[in-house]
């Protein structure tokens, strides 16, 4: 029998939006069913984010506990400053300041050099993207 070793980085970073007291098991169903379509190891990610409007939601701590990843958050005014073409909604941009969420905040996590290798996936209540850590990982 022949034994394989798969080695899985810990370069990816969820961003997630979602609304307020969505609880975990959805926010997990939505990252698993984004991991899964974009052939993607849960076992990869090394952190989940979100705008700081969203920093005491259990559902996305709770999300980041399972995972064993940090959770962060940043302001409007630092998701602003990333630079790309977003997803943007007006309702979004209503609420937090920013048309979009989840792949500004998982840019920021991902630092200098990330890319976003998954475009906003909408959910029931939850949006998710993927960016990718480059370099020193």
């Amino acid at each position: 029998k022949a034994a394989f070793l798969r080695l899985v980085p810990k370069n990816l970073v969820l961003g997630i939006g979602c609304r307020r007291g969505t609880p975990k098991d959805a926010i997990e169903t939505a990252v698993r069913e984004t991991l899964e379509e974009h052939h993607l190891d849960m076992r990869g990610v090394s952190g989940v984010a979100s705008i700081d409007l969203k920093k005491d939601e259990a559902g996305l701590i709770e999300t980041a506990a399972s995972l064993g990843v940090p959770f962060s958050t940043y302001s409007s005014e630092q998701l602003a400053k990333v630079q790309g073409d977003f997803t943007e909604s007006g309702f979004v941009r209503q609420v937090t300041g920013v048309g979009n969420v989840c792949e500004r905040s998982a840019l920021c996590c991902a630092e200098t050099g990330g890319r976003l290798i998954v475009k906003k996936q909408v959910h029931t209540g939850v949006t998710v993207a993927v960016a990718e850590k480059t370099g020193g990982v």
